[in-house]
């Protein structure tokens, strides 16, 4: 399976890391962000999708932690919070698996050859020169 080494392509949020000679190519950069851009509309399809499906179960749960008493304020706090980071932990973990599926959608075999060989091959030609043992970059 075709795959970049880490520093050549990295999203950080909405920042864009690209390995220089990439970055320096006009066709690479182009077809990459491309293809980044692809990845976001597929996990932001996953995300739409996963918000719908479990947003009156988030609210119910929400609902049972705002009637919960506590002896004081303070507790209270404690308490919500709690429940609140448990929440969102199990929710996470229930959406990891669609981020992997949101990466699978778009890094199909057939769009990675066809990203490998865009630019006249250039871009599995940096690879090559990035996965190159002992050549520091």
């Amino acid at each position: 399976m075709f795959r970049l080494p880490w520093w050549s392509l990295s999203a950080f949020k909405d920042k864009l890391v690209l390995y220089r000679d990439a970055a320096t190519a006009p066709c690479v950069k182009e077809a990459l962000l491309e293809h980044h851009v692809q990845h976001r509309r597929s996990l932001d399809a996953h995300i739409d999708k996963f918000v719908n499906q479990h947003r009156d179960g988030f609210a119910r749960e929400i609902g049972k932690l705002m009637r919960k008493t506590a002896p004081d304020k303070e507790t209270s706090i404690q308490a919500f919070e709690g429940g609140l980071a448990s929440l969102l932990g199990g929710l996470y973990r229930v959406f990891e698996p669609a981020i992997e599926r949101s990466r699978q959608d778009v890094d199909t075999p057939t769009a990675l050859a066809q990203l490998r060989s865009s630019c006249g091959g250039r871009l599995h030609e940096l690879e090559r020169e990035i996965t190159v043992p002992g050549r520091a970059t």
